[in-house]
């Protein structure tokens, strides 16, 4: 998301005029609706390879479970700071030069005059929550332990997948804060 969102990332035919801001005239030949769902399945991303005697190498203990519960809620924190991001709606900002051309229009959808903003809309940006207060002796070795930091990894998993769904699914005007995309987002031959 921060190096912007290219054309393909956007929706075919998902892109109505209530996305667009100040300079973009965009009016409507129908009443917009939904766009048609896309073909293209949310993709799985390839998994992690164990390194030869990687396994071998580490020792149940303490210390490695609170390692462990570690990554795993810092996975949760940054997929759910992704989804607040995402649920607050993305601007204009967020596309990159050009990424809406006459495909990714909803159907009747027409562009009239544009002229480019003083200020283009600024990107959106993805906020971390910090850890909470950690308190290491509370982690200990044992199978409850285990099943603790086993849910934390599930539910970032869960997370993760959901979003790699949302991305594979395209965005369209539903997902953008409406008004905020301005003429830099427009291909030039639409200008």
């Amino acid at each position: 998301l921060d190096a912007g969102l290219a054309r393909e990332d956007l929706r075919p035919a998902g892109i109505a005029p209530p996305a667009f801001g100040a300079g973009v005239t965009a009016t409507p030949a129908t009443a917009p609706g939904p766009p048609p769902p896309l073909a293209r399945p949310p993709e799985t991303p390839p998994r992690a390879t164990p390194r030869p005697g990687a396994a071998a190498r580490e020792r149940l203990s303490t210390a490695q479970l609170l390692i462990n519960q570690r990554i795993s809620q810092a996975a949760v924190r940054r997929a759910n700071a992704l989804d607040a991001r995402l649920a607050a709606g993305l601007r204009g900002g967020d596309l990159r030069p050009g990424a809406i051309d006459a495909s990714r229009l909803a159907p009747g959808v027409v562009v009239g005059p544009v002229v480019p903003p003083a200020t283009p809309s600024p990107p959106t940006r993805t906020v971390v929550a910090p850890p909470g207060p950690r308190d290491p002796a509370s982690v200990r070795l044992r199978a409850s332990q285990l099943l603790v930091n086993q849910r934390i990894s599930q539910a970032g998993v869960r997370r993760s997948n959901a979003l790699l769904g949302t991305l594979a699914a395209g965005f369209w005007t539903s997902g953008l804060q409406p008004g905020s995309v301005t003429a830099e987002s427009l291909d030039p031959a639409l200008r």
